[in-house]
């Protein structure tokens, strides 16, 4: 057994307190009488002079019990479970909700120093992996000593990242032997949890947009609080010009905030007011003006692109015929003409109009009618009367879906490659008169948008859009195997102390 907050012993120094007050309300008063055998007579009959004795100091000994078990609970006593095996892996959440603050410590902070006591506890030969719990999870140290382990859990910090519960599923999994896991979640990753925290007590920003067509930022809140609370939300453009609204939300619930911004804000900083448990997400930078546009290059010669393409605020475009451009650090390249020879692909996320011939898989058929595919960049545009005049389809490839089919076949896919998201067209923009339907604008608006999406996730350091990435607390095989590897004995404790304070009217009952 170890106790988490030994201080709590001090408390011990009140129970002198309990026997001075027992002692002092049993002070015996003298009376001369002639004389007492009959009423000794009658103790001895009904009771018996020993269980007499016992009954006269079962009440300060229920007192003392409920005083001792007071201060052990006020010392948070656990029991460890025993350890079996030679190799043990310990796993900290370094999430962004760690940074919660709580008691005088930060969740992470708290959860460090769990995972010290449980090293400690492992048998001398162990040894123990440490693996960081986030967004990239990884391992940080492999087959150390306990000294080693302690150590390099003293230098670990947490981050601004959230957790990605797939990631850490499969991390965990690549590991054999004993597994605990220290977090502030319900994750069920197969391995013993430890859990710290409780509730968070929070408000947090998980986005922000600004609308260059309706001069306004729509700022997404949420609350991660127990109870509904009313949300403060500041807006400070460039020049210090602030706007201040508010939001009544219910528990775990989102909600926007409207502001309205004049000329060019610049820079808009976005904050919660008042005060709160975890202060990184109360911030969010919008990212306005010049230095901020994606930087987008069109590699060829597309007009109704092109035009399309100038419409769109919040970019900066520029055309180029050479392919090397690619490669001079633009945040988005489409690709709107045929290659000669094979390129280097930029490391940006790409929307290619010529995909190779292997991609594709058939010819269409004349005036196919195009409609919406399953991806949610069509979703609401009318397509009516829009029609492809020949041309290639492609190939559903893995893990890509369809933005817009014609005749029933994919000319325009989108997906993701090594991190980079992709879009591959094949419809050929001089043989459709989708380019002179209104959806078409939009249609190219949304793709430059989900393309760019991670660079504004990104610049410049915002908060996540959670503290979760994928499902928390999942059902299934791993859940069972999501034991606790600490048990508190703190609220047993305190069951005790109630169960003997319910008995202590009785026994007084009796004393009268």
């Amino acid at each position: 057994m170890k106790f988490l907050q030994p201080l709590g012993f001090l408390t011990a120094l009140l129970l002198p307190a309990i026997l001075l007050l027992y002692f002092k309300k049993k002070q015996v008063v003298e009376y001369r009488v002639s004389w007492l055998e009959l009423w000794e007579e009658v103790v001895r009959e009904t009771e018996g002079l020993r269980v007499g004795k016992i009954r006269n100091s079962l009440l300060l000994v229920l007192q003392l019990l409920i005083g001792v078990f007071i201060v052990l609970s006020a010392a948070r006593p656990i029991w460890v479970e025993g350890f079996q095996g030679e190799r043990a892996v310990v796993a900290l959440d370094c999430s962004i909700s760690m940074k919660a603050r709580e008691n005088g410590k930060t969740r992470f902070e708290e959860a460090r120093e769990k995972a010290m006591e449980y090293v400690q506890t492992l048998p001398d030969r162990t040894r123990i992996t440490l693996l960081v719990l986030k967004s990239q999870c990884g391992e940080y140290l492999a087959d150390a000593d306990k000294s080693g382990a302690v150590r390099a859990l003293k230098e670990m910090a947490c981050s601004n990242e959230s957790l990605d519960v797939e990631r850490a599923g499969r991390l965990l999994s690549a590991y054999s032997g004993e597994k605990a896991v220290f977090t502030d979640k319900d994750l069920s990753l197969g391995a013993r949890e430890v859990k710290v925290g409780g509730r968070l007590d929070n408000a947090g920003i998980t986005g922000a947009k600004y609308d260059y067509y309706s001069g306004s930022l729509q700022c997404r809140v949420k609350n991660y609080s127990a109870a509904a609370r009313n949300i403060g939300v500041e807006a400070v453009d460039s020049q210090g010009k602030k706007a201040l609204e508010g939001i009544t939300l219910p528990s775990s619930e989102e909600g926007y905030v409207s502001f309205k911004l004049q000329g060019d804000p610049g820079p808009v900083t976005v904050k919660i007011t008042g005060e709160d448990m975890l202060e990184e997400d109360n911030s969010f930078v919008v990212p306005l003006g010049e230095e901020y546009k994606t930087r987008v290059l069109l590699l060829g010669d597309s007009p109704f692109l092109q035009k399309a393409l100038e419409s769109i605020p919040g970019i900066k475009l520029e055309s180029s015929g050479n392919p090397e451009d690619m490669q001079n650090g633009y945040d988005l390249c489409i690709v709107a003409r045929k290659l000669e020879a094979p390129q280097a692909l930029p490391a940006c996320s790409l929307w290619n109009l010529f995909p190779g011939e292997e991609m594709k898989a058939g010819k269409l058929e004349q005036n196919a009618a195009l409609e919406q595919g399953g991806e949610a960049l069509t979703v609401g545009l009318s397509l009516t009367g829009a029609y492809a005049a020949g041309g290639d389809y492609l190939k559903q490839g893995e893990g890509y879906g369809s933005i817009l089919l014609a005749g029933g076949k994919p000319v325009m896919t989108s997906g993701v490659e090594e991190g980079r998201r992709m879009v591959y067209s094949s419809l050929d923009l001089s043989r459709t008169n989708l380019v002179m339907l209104p959806a078409f604008p939009i249609l190219v608006r949304r793709t430059v948008s989900w393309l760019s999406e991670d660079r504004e996730k990104t610049l410049p350091s915002n908060p996540p859009s959670g503290f979760v990435t994928g499902e928390e607390g999942k059902d299934g095989e791993a859940a069972a195997a999501a034991l606790p590897l600490m048990h508190d004995l703190k609220p047993l404790l305190l069951m005790a102390v109630l169960l003997l304070m319910a008995a202590e009217p009785e026994v007084y009952r009796h004393e009268l």
